[in-house]
């Protein structure tokens, strides 16, 4: 479980509408856990240039 300030600062981070911290936001609360990675991958690969298989 998150503690409540740790909650506190990724509600806070979502309301900001920082894609980045939305991201992990959705990673650290399970919601949209697999589109969170999916973004991941995508950017992994944007950055390197290789494709990367679970």
């Amino acid at each position: 479980m998150l503690k409540e300030s740790e909650l506190m600062f990724y509600t806070h981070c979502l309301k900001s509408r920082n894609r980045v911290m939305q991201q992990y936001h959705a990673a650290y609360t399970g919601k949209n856990k697999i589109k969170a990675m999916i973004r991941q991958q995508e950017n992994f690969k944007k950055q390197k240039g290789v494709t990367i298989s679970c």
